[in-house]
């Protein structure tokens, strides 16, 4: 029924992201994010410079041991996934600097002017 179908979908998708996982942690040059929605949508998480959580539920019900078990060997399949490069700031700070720079600009010539378009870019104001 319908359970049984979220089940599949649920397990292609881990599969999908385990397979991923697997050649980012094997540094493959072709890494499978396409074979899945889920990997598509995470591809910056995974293989770019963002630190990635994994959140893992254990039950301590025997009738849960199977699916316990191969949560936990999930992800220490996971867990190999180390990224090498660091963070890269360079493009935030070169908009900081040149919105800084916009903002001095435009306070400079509206302290120096008092047209109205120049006090306009500095300040909202309403229109009359």
């Amino acid at each position: 029924g319908p359970q049984r179908k979220e089940a599949i979908e649920i397990n292609k998708s881990l599969s999908a992201l385990g397979d991923v996982i697997e050649a980012v942690a094997k540094r493959q040059k072709q890494v499978p994010y396409r074979n899945h929605k889920l990997t598509q949508i995470m591809q910056d998480s995974i293989g770019g410079t963002a630190k990635t959580l994994m959140f893992l539920n254990c039950s301590p019900a025997r009738q849960n041991l199977s699916e316990t078990t191969m949560s936990l060997m999930y992800a220490a399949r996971a867990k190999r996934i180390t990224n090498a490069g660091a963070p890269s700031y360079t493009l935030l700070s070169a908009s900081v600097t040149s919105m800084a720079s916009l903002s001095s600009t435009t306070r400079r010539s509206s302290a120096g002017s008092s047209s109205p378009s120049a006090r306009s870019l500095c300040s909202p104001s309403m229109s009359s």
